[in-house]
């Protein structure tokens, strides 16, 4: 799961997400926390530090990218937060067993599909 999100653009702390939301917002640890909290933004916890997948942000602004967000909020009550961050970077089956984090940003529509469908899956 780990190299998945290393080639997806990469994997940081906490801290190191706050410093970076920090060079374009002001209250950067309350901003991150807040879109943690209204999951917005993935992170989990792998070996006691929280990590967050960059995949979601426009690295340039630090801004969030769409289709992410959405996708979450399908599986929201399916899954906790380390079964969605493996859910992202695992192969899906209705996605040609290519991970969802791979193909989000050139076909969200299909990776919302997967999520329906293994949210239905998981809950029947």
């Amino acid at each position: 799961m780990i190299q998945t999100y290393q080639r997806q653009g990469g994997l940081v702390s906490w801290d190191e997400a706050a410093m970076l939301l920090g060079r374009h917002r002001d209250q950067p640890i309350s901003v991150l926390a807040r879109w943690i909290v209204a999951r917005d933004v993935l992170s989990f916890v792998w070996q006691t530090e929280t990590l967050v997948p960059l995949f979601q942000f426009r690295i340039a602004d630090m801004t969030l990218r769409g289709g992410a967000r959405e996708v979450m909020a399908e599986l929201a009550g399916a899954f906790d937060d380390l079964d969605l961050a493996a859910w992202f970077a695992s192969p899906n089956c209705w996605l040609d067993n290519v991970a969802p984090v791979v193909v989000i940003e050139t076909n969200q529509p299909a990776v919302l599909q997967a999520a329906r469908a293994d949210r239905y899956l998981v809950r029947s």
